[in-house]
């Protein structure tokens, strides 16, 4: 048996120190989605060490693109791109315990409304995006394309 150096000791304990593992954060729709009904989306937060969640916030975001005759078209051009917040839930989880797993449903409304404007072509994008504020660790982020 070889004793360790106190040098090569320190460097595997920083080493630990420094790949400390990190809450994950995913989103994943339940079901189909139809303008004009609600979204529902389940949100995990993995936990491999003790954290507190301050809070968690996940947002329907729509992004409208116009194609429209240039000059004539109420001054748009030949394309317009406008990006709105159409729905979000805001939820409060609290402590979560090592290793542990929390799951939450979100129901969020899909608005069918569009803009009145003359257009040869209006393409709509949904995106569910989703943010989790830790206290003691970095802010998690993560998006998902939605199918209407």
């Amino acid at each position: 048996m070889s004793a360790s150096s106190p040098r090569s000791l320190a460097r595997r304990v920083f080493a630990l120190l420094r790949h400390r593992p990190h809450p994950r954060v995913s989103v994943e729709p339940i079901g189909e989605a139809y303008a004009g009904d609600r979204l529902l989306l389940r949100l995990h937060v993995d936990a491999p060490v003790d954290v507190t969640v301050r809070d968690a916030r996940v947002r329907l975001r729509r992004a409208l693109t116009i194609y429209g005759f240039s000059g004539e078209n109420f001054g748009l051009g030949p394309r317009f791109e406008r990006k709105i917040i159409a729905s979000e839930t805001f939820s409060q989880i609290g402590h979560l315990a090592a290793g542990s797993r929390h799951e939450e449903i979100s129901r969020l409304p899909i608005t069918d409304r569009l803009p009145s404007v003359w257009a040869r072509r209006i393409h709509v994008v949904y995106r569910v995006k989703v943010r989790v504020r830790f206290q003691g660790a970095r802010t998690r982020r993560c998006s998902v394309p939605v199918r209407v």
